[in-house]
């Protein structure tokens, strides 16, 4: 499972993810980030991202997210 932030210095979390997508398409990917846009909420989708947690980050949200991710690859 990679759970990665949107923002970092070097690259995006969409970039990570795509990045990840061109390997293996079997990886569990969560992205954090504040409120999306309409259109990173479809990039999301497209990429192939499982869950989304919106900032501030809160410990239920996480576990939720890591559950949902890794019921979807069962």
């Amino acid at each position: 499972m990679i759970i990665t932030d949107q923002t970092m210095p070097d690259l995006t979390g969409l970039e990570l993810a795509r990045e990840i997508r061109s390997i293996s398409n079997d990886v569990p990917i969560i992205l954090i980030r504040g409120n999306p846009s309409k259109i990173m909420t479809e990039q999301i989708e497209n990429i192939g991202i499982q869950e989304f947690c919106p900032k501030p980050l809160e410990i239920i949200t996480l576990v939720s997210a890591v559950n949902k991710a890794f019921n979807r690859f069962k």
